[in-house]
């Protein structure tokens, strides 16, 4: 759990950060702002000047172009928005329970319309204490920072809405598995490269389930695992799962 922390504050740190112009003079590197330059003309007694400032200092200063001067300007690369009408998404990650971690894959696509908070139509499968649910869900999501549009990152909300059904392929640890209704809000950080959004999710999910399995195979789970009926040696579970997700995803 810890690692995955490390790794959001990881992206969050490298999203948000802005890069800056690098000025090199008689070989000591710089970074700051470019803010003017201009070759040397005799008939400009302004002109062979470069103008630098340097965010450290809170100063601006000048040089003459005729030092051994070097200078590498970071290009602004604005968010890319879509110009399409729709989009599609493909999402994989990990649901963290009491139970221990499973994976999880989705896909969905939808529309590009910020009044119906982009909503879309997914479906997919993942694992949550040995029962692999199989969902439909609408999805939407909302931009909330930065204001600035320049910057190449967009903060966002989401939310998974939907049905799964549950179902236990062939590993005969259930007797009968049922799934329900569920719903995943949460918060994530996406860039774009090129024409694509890459971004990291977070999550909370609340998943509704129903089961049925023998008590042998159950019995070394801990407290947290103890069942509603153990009428006839089976256990028989009606409530639901709360887990937090962590996911990467591309939209195109």
């Amino acid at each position: 759990m810890k690692n995955i922390f490390f790794i959001f504050l990881f992206i969050s740190s490298t999203l948000f950060s802005q890069n800056k112009d690098l000025l090199i003079v008689d070989g000591v590197r710089y970074k700051g702002k470019l803010i003017d330059y201009s070759n040397l003309d005799i008939s400009n007694s302004d002109s062979g000047y470069l103008t630098f400032y340097f965010p450290k200092i809170n100063d601006t200063l000048r040089f003459d172009s005729k030092r051994n001067i070097k200078i590498k300007i970071n290009k602004i690369q604005e968010f890319y928005d879509f110009q399409k009408k729709s989009w599609n998404n493909f999402e994989g990650g990990l649901i963290f329970s009491p139970y221990g971690s499973h994976g999880s894959l989705l896909i969905s696509k939808g529309l590009l319309n910020k009044n119906f908070l982009n909503i879309g139509l997914g479906s997919g499968i993942y694992n949550i204490d040995q029962i692999n649910f199989i969902p439909i869900f609408l999805s939407n999501t909302y931009d909330i920072l930065p204001i600035n549009r320049s910057v190449n990152y967009r903060v966002y909300l989401f939310n998974k809405i939907g049905f799964s059904f549950g179902n236990d392929f062939g590993s005969n640890d259930y007797i009968t598995t049922d799934g329900g209704f569920f719903i995943n809000p949460g918060i994530g950080i996406k860039r774009s490269f090129r024409k694509k959004h890459f971004s990291f999710n977070i999550g909370y999910m609340i998943q509704n389930y129903k089961s049925e399995h023998n008590f042998w195979r159950w019995d070394w789970w801990p407290i947290i695992g103890l069942p509603d009926d153990q009428s006839n040696n089976i256990i028989r579970r009606d409530g639901n799962f709360k887990v937090l997700t962590f996911s990467f995803s591309i939209y195109f």
